[in-house]
């Protein structure tokens, strides 16, 4: 008999061993996919990436524009043609309100959140667009009353221009 209970014993200890060891295997797996997804919450550009119809993350996260801010992949958003045009072709672009960008000239607009933005000359990225679509990194700040009004940190024109 007290042989059966030293190794039962031993069996539940190996047993909870186990369970703990599974535990922190999993944990550290969970650990490293929100690391991998950091910056892109959806995985859209994860998805792009591994399906061949965005350049690697390399290309991506070299991006700067004249504003000296970095336009890492993970915070662009993809913009519909129909989304970003010319200044003054067939619509009024609102300015972000601050001294700098209001004294800023800018040439595109982009649309997000149903308004028409102005781009900033200094947020636009002159190298060529390896992407395809026009891309914008847009910078969301809330006013006192609760409005949202949209600075452009870095805006991509689409291949085609």
């Amino acid at each position: 008999m007290p042989e059966q209970k030293a190794q039962d014993g031993t069996l539940g200890h190996l047993a909870a061993s186990l369970l703990v060891l599974l535990l922190a295997v999993a944990a550290g797996v969970l650990i490293i996919m929100s690391f991998a997804h950091a910056g892109d919450p959806t995985g859209y550009w994860h998805r792009e990436i591994a399906a061949g119809r965005a350049p690697g993350a390399e290309w991506w996260n070299s991006l700067a524009s004249n504003k000296g801010l970095g336009c890492d992949f993970a915070d662009g958003k993809k913009v519909e043609d129909v989304d970003w045009s010319v200044q003054n072709e067939g619509q009024s672009c609102e300015r972000f309100p601050s001294d700098e960008q209001n004294l800023e000239p800018g040439h595109f607009c982009v649309r997000l959140d149903g308004k028409w933005w102005l781009v900033p000359d200094k947020a636009v990225i002159t190298d060529p667009n390896r992407y395809g679509p026009a891309v914008v990194w847009p910078i969301e700040v809330h006013t006192p009353n609760k409005d949202s009004i949209i600075g452009i940190r870095c805006f991509m024109p689409g291949a085609g221009t």
